[in-house]
């Protein structure tokens, strides 16, 4: 199912920014004639990334991020390929893999993926022994802040530290006065790290606008 141009747009805001992202992680060279970039959804709950990343590579590639009608590195060229990982770490991994082969065996210049966080700490690995700079619109595990594990890896989103999610969750529920809880969570990476990191900071020591706890 395709998108109309103007739902794309509404629905992509923050991923958006995907591709002109990765140029600042790769520090492209200008005279790169072709830059070979991977992405990697999960194309069922998140078929719409394929519509984003194909109309950003069409702009790109036809000057529309610059006021002169040029690329934002003159001489390249954006070439890509999309693939499925499912949301799954077995399947992030092959299908990089088979990316990779289809590139003649040389390692892509970027990725663009995954969604899930349990599939982006898998492929983040591979990536980062090959230093191929990622990037994830959605992954929010606290484990992938850890840069000495994870080099290569970059989202846009934050994770479920403190600063994030979890931490403006728990704020939310002192400010209610909210002194227990009970967390449910499915079987999947980003519910466990999601629970793990909400329940450090439900425990830990804190002072801010709602008080000490």
């Amino acid at each position: 199912m395709m998108m109309g141009v103007h739902d794309v747009f509404v629905k992509s805001r923050s991923s958006f920014g995907f591709l002109l992202l990765i140029f600042g992680v790769l520090m492209v060279d200008t005279i790169t004639a072709q830059i070979y970039l991977a992405g990697i959804y999960d194309q069922t709950a998140f078929w719409w990334g394929e519509d984003i990343f194909r109309i950003t590579v069409d702009l790109y590639n036809e000057g529309f991020f610059n006021d002169e009608g040029e690329s934002l590195t003159a001489q390249s060229f954006l070439v890509y390929e999309l693939a499925d990982s499912a949301c799954d770490e077995t399947e992030a991994i092959r299908t990089y893999w088979d990316l990779r082969t289809a590139n003649s065996g040389v390692p892509m210049d970027g990725v663009v993926g995954t969604r899930c966080s349990g599939s982006s700490l898998s492929l983040a690995r591979l990536t980062g022994v090959e230093e191929v700079a990622q990037v994830s619109p959605s992954a929010t595990s606290g484990k992938l802040s850890d840069k000495d594990r994870y080099p290569f890896f970059s989202r846009l989103v934050a994770p479920h530290d403190e600063t994030g999610e979890a931490g403006a969750m728990v704020a939310l529920l002192r400010a209610f006065g909210w002194d227990r809880i009970t967390i449910l969570t499915t079987d999947t990476q980003f519910s466990k790290d999601w629970s793990t990191d909400l329940r450090k900071i439900w425990t830990g020591p804190h002072n801010d606008e709602t008080g000490s706890w």
